[in-house]
């Protein structure tokens, strides 16, 4: 495969604005997947007609499949840095760098909001496709043992369903890497004129249902292309360390509660497995 950037050094003809262009792309390749058309241009200091040029020059027919070839190149390059000796502290660095990013966008007072949210809503459902739907099965199963009512929806006619139902007293949680998930915006937009709450987690700032939630906690966007590979690890494991520092958050806020129910579960898990033992 020929890379983007064999393709500009080929590539003759380039106006004023297209080298300017080019230059940016070039050094800035590991961020092209997450940009739309409009912000690469803003950022190369371009105007979105000169971007749609440049990519036609390079023989592509529209802006995601530039954008896929980034995303690709971008993740050779990455791989290529990482030789078989350093791949543990390689993984080690990222993901601690994944952690320490949410860490700083997440003040804990949204955390408090978010908890609040939580403790006051009848009704919690966790919405989330795909690898987000595999994260929401895991929350939703950790908060329902700290005693809260709470369900983990992964299934888009199910949400369809279950937004048709809510109230003002339920809350919908969303994780969507993107924020501009289909299943989720049409659930969401449903469930709004049920006057329900809606709280997000995502890596997007200004997406679609950033714009239709009450609150949002933020993960870092995936700088290895995300949308090529599929959900990286480093994005996975920030996802639970956000919902677990919210875990954790409402624990001690409603200690009384959940250390209840904990003792009782734990009784009862006592019970039963010495029981099996028996």
């Amino acid at each position: 495969m020929i890379s983007i950037e064999e393709k500009i050094k080929s590539c003759s003809g380039f106006t004023k604005s297209e080298k300017l262009l080019a230059r940016y792309v070039t050094g800035n390749l590991d961020q092209i997947y997450l940009q739309t058309l409009s912000e690469l241009a803003a950022n190369a200091g371009v105007g979105q007609a000169t971007v749609l040029r440049f990519i036609e020059k390079l023989g592509y027919s529209n802006f995601g499949a530039f954008k896929i070839d980034a995303a690709k190149d971008s993740a050779l390059v990455s791989q290529k840095s990482v030789s078989a000796n350093t791949v543990l502290n390689s993984i080690e660095k990222e993901t601690c760098e994944f952690i320490s990013a949410a860490s700083s966008s997440n003040p804990q007072a949204e955390f408090d909001s978010f908890a609040d949210l939580l403790y006051n809503a009848n009704h919690i459902y966790f919405y989330g496709v795909g690898t987000s739907g595999n994260i929401t099965d895991i929350v939703a199963y950790k908060f329902l043992r700290d005693g809260l009512c709470c369900k983990s929806v992964t299934d888009a006619h199910k949400m369809i369903v279950t937004a048709c139902t809510v109230t003002v007293n339920d809350l919908i949680v969303l994780c969507s890497y993107s924020g501009e998930t289909v299943e989720l915006i049409r659930a969401v937009n449903i469930a709004k004129e049920n006057s329900c709450r809606i709280a997000l987690v995502t890596a997007f700032r200004n997406s679609s249902l950033e714009k239709l939630s009450d609150l949002t906690l933020y993960i870092p966007a995936d700088k290895d292309a995300f949308y090529y590979y599929g959900a990286s690890m480093q994005t996975i494991i920030t996802n639970l360390y956000v919902f677990d520092c919210l875990l954790q958050t409402y624990y001690k806020k409603h200690s009384a509660k959940t250390k209840k129910i904990n003792d009782k579960l734990a009784k009862v898990f006592a019970d039963h497995y010495e029981k099996v033992s028996e």
